[in-house]
């Protein structure tokens, strides 16, 4: 590869006309240290709403525009070298030094477009995906597997894993009291173009979610907005569902949920949401768990004489009881025909044991049908069926 030791001559009498003149080797300033990225792709939490060009480096700001264009051609050679061996690192340094140039003038040489234009193509061709997620598992215990990603980009219609990126980790951390916080660590892609990430193991039982984005330091604000503009910053990042269920799945328990109808009326007689609930608990690994009709104290609102109704009825077979009601919010037929409903959960767990409610969740769903009854039944489906297990089978 061209070295900029080879370019001295021809440049050194350029560099007469400037009182400050800079010496080659402090314009190759490495990436990291006295220019520090100041602004990501990978849309970090650490970015502010203000892009901010990075400062120029000490010594080159009496460059004339071609001195800079000469500069920026050689670095913009070395790139080109780079992002067709595929080390996309080493591009990224020689463009970012580029970009430290530019950002010392007034007026931008010809070249500073086709240099980013280049390097916005070769970042929007690069893909993070999934090649490891693990299973849920359960507090105390391990996953199974790390969480993992591969970075590759597509160049000339061919395929390259990118190794050396620097990737982005976010995951659920649990303080000592069991309260879950954001955690952060950092990865590097190996010469598979693969980085993994081992989570902590759980004290706590919850669904969250870990995120790992490629981290590619830019810069340049006029790459960094052009590239979220075309939303290739979407492409860099992959979520995984962290899973922790509850193990406790087999105290006793009941459930009695009430209906309302799509007028607001109360359904005495029986309950659709609480049989759609417990036949996924069960599939999930819930035992010991029925149901039970309390319609007329749900009915009226009145807490304490629901739980004291259930505590005369249930005396000390039963532990935990679920209660709640599931209301029709919104139920309108479109212009195309469809119908469109809503309907909304709320659902409190009371421990006659520890004698205190232990968990209140509310879920709000829509759905589509065919038909009145159609929207009804699928929103009703899914959101006890899929949406409030789900809820329970983590948070309990």
């Amino acid at each position: 590869m061209i070295r900029f030791s080879l370019l001295f001559a021809s440049v050194a009498a350029l560099f007469v006309s400037c009182a400050s003149s800079p010496d080659l080797s402090r314009i190759d300033i490495p990436a990291s240290g006295r220019c520090p990225a100041l602004v990501t792709v990978s849309g970090s939490a650490e970015e502010g709403g203000t892009l901010n060009r990075a400062a120029p480096p000490a010594g080159i700001k009496c460059m004339k525009t071609e001195e800079a264009r000469v500069l920026v051609a050689q670095y913009e050679a070395d790139m080109n070298e780079y992002l067709a061996a595929g080390n996309y690192a080493a591009a990224l340094d020689s463009f970012n030094k580029a970009a430290d140039i530019l950002a010392s003038l007034k007026t931008e040489p010809e070249n500073a477009s086709t240099i980013r234009e280049t390097m916005g193509t070769a970042l929007k061709a690069v893909r993070v995906v999934q090649v490891s997620s693990p299973g849920d598992t359960v507090p105390g215990k391990a996953f199974s597997r790390s969480f993992a990603i591969k970075v590759t980009a597509e160049r000339d219609g061919v395929e390259t894993s990118l190794a050396g990126v620097p990737c982005a980790v976010r995951y659920p951390a649990y303080r000592e009291d069991g309260s879950v916080e954001d955690g952060s660590a950092d990865l590097v892609t190996d010469e598979s173009g693969t980085a993994s990430f081992t989570a902590p193991v759980p004290a706590t039982s919850g669904k969250n979610t870990v995120s790992i984005t490629a981290n590619f330091p830019i810069r340049d604000a006029v790459l960094v907005e052009q590239l979220r503009q075309d939303g290739a910053d979407r492409a860099l990042s992959v979520s995984f569902v962290h899973g922790v269920e509850t193990v406790k799945k087999s105290i006793p328990t009941t459930i009695a949920i009430l209906d309302y109808d799509k007028n607001g009326k109360p359904l005495l007689s029986y309950s659709q949401t609480a049989t759609k609930l417990l036949r996924p608990l069960i599939q999930k690994g819930f035992s010991r768990i029925g149901m039970a009709d309390f319609p007329r104290q749900i009915a009226a609102g009145d807490e304490e004489k629901l739980i004291a109704a259930a505590r005369a009825q249930f005396g000390g077979g039963v532990q935990r009881f679920m209660y709640g009601t599931n209301r029709i919010t919104s139920l309108e037929q479109g212009s195309d025909g469809q119908w469109t409903c809503t309907m909304s959960v709320e659902l409190s767990v009371w421990d006659f044991v520890r004698n205190e409610k232990i968990y209140m969740t509310t879920i709000t769903h829509t759905a589509v049908g065919s038909s009145e009854y159609a929207a009804m039944e699928t929103a009703r489906n899914e959101l006890a069926g899929s949406l409030l297990v789900d809820d329970l089978r983590y948070n309990l």
